[in-house]
């Protein structure tokens, strides 16, 4: 119950820097990624002596933020230290996985939805130049059939392939990477 009251003030604390800081600051300090942790080492804390430890250097971070803007370097070194020793010692002691980034994530929305416009739109284009290609050159023996067979090969084996892909890059960009429990 004790450790569900500190996250709760930690929550509070991290929601008051959103207004505080610029967007740009506090994705930087990844302010949504310290919450996360928080949560996860007050989960911890009681089983691990170190997650229980973290919790006053997590509270320490945080107050040194108050005062925002007028923190030092040597402040915000001190917080980025912190923060990277937290997410080493849950990544190698419970199993936690990496954080995806903000920027992470967009730039994998914008690879599938660059994969599913390159799915859809290069079968297209390939199979109307070899329609057209067939249609100035008298169709030769294949006509519509095998170019329509030859656009169906494409799409099924390029198009659809790209689409898939696209697909789950957008999914991850949108909902993070999948978790296992």
């Amino acid at each position: 119950m004790e450790n569900n009251k500190w996250y709760e003030i930690i929550e509070k604390q991290i929601n008051s820097l959103k207004d505080k800081m610029s967007k740009g600051d506090y994705s930087a300090f990844e302010l949504d990624g310290l919450l996360r942790i928080a949560k996860r080492v007050s989960s911890l804390s009681a089983e691990c002596s170190q997650c229980d430890e973290f919790e006053a250097k997590i509270t320490s971070a945080i107050a040194n933020f108050t005062d925002w803007p007028n923190v030092s370097k040597e402040q915000k070194d001190n917080y980025v230290r912190t923060f990277r020793n937290i997410v080493k010692h849950l990544e190698n002691n419970h199993r936690l996985e990496p954080i995806d980034s903000e920027s992470e994530r967009k730039k994998n929305r914008y690879i599938g939805l660059a994969l599913i416009t390159t799915g859809i739109i290069v079968p297209l284009i390939i199979t109307l130049l070899l329609s057209e290609s067939f249609k100035t050159n008298g169709g030769g023996q294949l006509g519509d059939i095998g170019v329509a067979v030859i656009g169906g090969g494409i799409i099924i084996f390029i198009g659809i392939p790209l689409v898939i892909v696209g697909v789950i890059y957008v999914l991850r960009g949108f909902l993070g990477k999948v978790r296992k429990n």
